[in-house]
């Protein structure tokens, strides 16, 4: 539904994601987002796009459609809590379908967390010092998620499990049996990987352990599922052996997180742009225009435009 067609956003297929949304301070900021900014979010994308579901959305895409006007998505990554407690209430009055993609490793096996959040925490309680003993690095805060991208592989989540016991756990991810209690009518659900791994950073017959071990968990808990999103998201983030893997198990649609709507078609690969939402992201307005219009002198073009209306 189109609540106001005279919107300045220009006419495309817009998908946005979102990771947690709470309040919650064992989360780090870059994947959180206020329930308060989540909803004058969501009333945004109302007031000025034809919200529909990703599924729909991709088909479009696939048939190489034009869009009439600007169209968008809402999905949400790796599987917390909070979008089963807050979020997915909130979309259901609103009547919007979205799409959670989940890393099954945390559904399926108690008092885990991934990868980012265990980093955080362990950083915010025992500092650079810890770091230094354990990692033989020194890293501030802001390091954090590139050095994750650099480490991440099966070995170094075995090491982060490890050192959870320094940690006081909270549950802030969903599990097989918070799964059930969402309203299938509202929701579709998509494949994350096992573990939140850089794919790139392992070898073809690890990268098909995560993706095969994903797929046989949402199986086994009669979860349905049809797409594939990559962990981290951007160009960076998978390899030639993704692609292969893709094409046998995800009829090549790979879901992207780059930020931009420019959807490719690369090598019979569809890879499906998206535009990550978080507290540390600026206004909504602000955020769209700058993805869309990244140059200086892409955002002048823009104004003159306006300005001659």
């Amino acid at each position: 539904m189109i609540l106001n067609k005279n919107t300045n956003i220009k006419p495309g297929y817009f998908i946005f994601y979102y990771h947690d949304i709470s309040d919650n301070q064992l989360i780090p900021n870059n994947v959180r987002t206020s329930p308060e900014r989540f909803k004058k979010e969501i009333l945004f994308f109302l007031n000025n796009f034809e919200v529909v579901s990703l599924e729909k959305q991709i088909n479009l895409i696939k048939k190489e459609r034009v869009a009439t006007y600007p169209t968008c998505s809402i999905c949400f990554d790796d599987g917390y809590l909070s979008v089963l407690k807050f979020a997915h209430p909130f979309l259901i009055k609103h009547k919007i379908h979205h799409t959670l993609f989940l890393n099954s490793e945390i559904i399926s096996n108690k008092n885990l967390w991934l990868d980012n959040v265990i980093l955080f925490n362990l950083f915010k309680r025992y500092g650079k010092l810890f770091f230094k003993t354990n990692f033989e690095i020194e890293l501030d805060e802001s390091n954090l998620s590139n050095f994750l991208r650099k480490e991440s592989n099966p070995q170094f989540r075995k090491k982060l499990l490890k050192l959870m016991k320094f940690l006081d756990y909270e549950k802030i991810f969903l599990d097989s049996k918070d799964l059930l209690s969402f309203d299938k009518k509202y929701i579709d659900f998509g494949s994350h990987t096992y573990s939140h791994l850089h794919l790139s950073n392992l070898n073809y017959k690890e990268q098909r352990n995560e993706i095969k071990k994903c797929r046989n968990v949402l199986t086994k808990n009669k979860i349905p599922f049809s797409l594939f999103c990559i962990p981290f998201g951007d160009d960076k983030s998978f390899n030639n052996d993704t692609e292969k893997l893709i094409m046998e198990y995800y009829g090549g649609v790979l879901i992207k997180g780059n930020g931009s709507i420019n959807h490719t078609f690369k090598k019979n690969i569809l890879e499906i742009e998206r535009i990550g939402l978080n507290n540390n992201k600026k206004s909504i307005e602000t955020h769209i225009y700058e993805r869309l219009f990244p140059s200086i002198k892409d955002r002048i073009k823009r104004i003159l435009k306006f300005s001659k209306k």
